[in-house]
């Protein structure tokens, strides 16, 4: 336990004991009710093992270069595939069939 003793009472949101733990850096709070301690509430009981049992993420792949179904036309991703259709296909009046 920390010196001094930080204490919370029995009506204490879990959220606002987390917040406190986060901000004091401890791991476990006093209870507190009238003047003698009743128990003591630690950061495992709050969250338990969410860091041992957090699932592993696969990395997401950035989009690779993709090529206009029109032209042919590569571009960097579907972004930028989207502003070449805008503006060459679609603006030009190639894909409505005016030329």
């Amino acid at each position: 336990m920390s010196k001094p003793l930080i204490t919370v009472s029995p009506e204490t949101e879990v959220a606002e004991a987390i917040s406190l733990m986060t901000r004091k850096g401890v791991r476990r709070l006093a209870v507190k009710k009238d003047d003698a301690i009743i128990g003591v509430l630690s950061q495992m009981t709050l969250v338990g093992d969410i860091v041992v049992r957090a699932p592993v993420m696969p990395e997401i792949e950035l989009e690779k270069e993709v090529s206009c179904p029109y032209c042919g036309a590569v571009c960097p991703n579907t972004e930028e595939l989207s502003k070449h259709i805008d503006l060459t296909h679609i603006g030009r009046g190639i894909l409505s069939g005016i030329t």
